[in-house]
């Protein structure tokens, strides 16, 4: 009799454990890390919001193995590009083209200017 609950102790303690594991992974873990798709116009991009951009630009410097340490050169790159390019471009063609600045032309590419978040700036200043 003893063991026939101490057995039932077991399998119940584990029908709850697996349970747990069931939503951690599937409401925890799946969001966290659900990639971000890439495989959008310079558009969307555009007139996505400054935290979505953030991500979008932390992901493609991630993919491409681009430095980290440069994502506010990246962010300057894109807000000029978006600005002003066509906006059917794919976003990593265009984030490429900043890529190759950073490899080849350091000074034209630390020189853009962000006109994305241009309107945010005057915003603040009010």
């Amino acid at each position: 009799m003893r063991v026939k609950k101490i057995l039932e102790f077991v399998v119940g303690l584990g029908v709850w454990v697996a349970i747990a594991y069931g939503v951690y992974f599937l409401f925890i873990k799946g969001e966290a890390t659900s990639p971000i798709n890439l495989d959008v116009a310079l558009a969307d991009y555009r007139n996505a919001n400054q935290s979505t951009r953030d991500g979008l630009l932390a992901a493609l410097i991630q993919a491409s193995a681009s430095e980290p340490s440069d994502q506010e050169h990246f962010k300057d790159c894109m807000g000029d590009y978006a600005a002003s390019k066509s906006e059917e471009l794919d976003l990593r063609e265009v984030f490429n083209w900043c890529v190759a600045e950073s490899q080849t032309s350091r000074e034209r590419f630390t020189s853009h200017f962000n006109q994305l978040d241009a309107a945010d700036l005057s915003i603040d200043a009010l």
